[in-house]
């Protein structure tokens, strides 16, 4: 009565084997091109600069600047001027390009998760939204 096909299978198991990364805690180092999920939250370059000090990479950034801070827990001097790719995680827009200027340090983030200045923000939310953590994949 019931036929088991391969086709259906294989289709779902490139699926799920295509879902991004969650990180664990802490990690040694990123893989490029691995698209890793967590969440997007807004990262103001401009604070850090109005304090007096750097960023973690040695420069200042504008909010306007399409700039992305790093987690904490990956972050090493290496991904300074990297690029990073980021799309929001229900496809909501386009994929955007950015620059890894900092890390990310804040009660509650996840490995994963990733500072975006002001100018990125705009991107990826809508104005209902307001500064609410949204769901991103990224990689770099």
């Amino acid at each position: 009565m019931y036929k088991l096909t391969l086709v259906p299978l294989f289709a779902l198991f490139s699926l799920i084997s295509a879902i991004p990364e969650q990180l664990p805690d802490k990690i040694d180092k990123l893989e490029k091109r691995k698209p890793y999920n967590g969440e997007g939250l807004l990262y103001f370059p401009s604070v850090v600069n109005a304090s007096g000090t750097l960023n973690a990479c040695g420069g200042t950034n504008s909010d306007s600047d399409r700039v992305a801070a790093i987690p904490s827990a990956v972050f090493d001097e290496s991904y300074c001027g990297k690029k990073v790719k980021i799309q929001r995680g229900d496809g909501y827009g386009e994929p955007i390009g950015a620059t890894i200027v900092d890390q990310l340090e804040c009660d509650g983030c996840g490995p994963s998760d990733l500072g975006l200045s002001p100018a990125l923000w705009i991107n990826f939310t809508s104005f209902n939204e307001a500064m609410n953590p949204i769901n991103i994949t990224w990689s770099v």
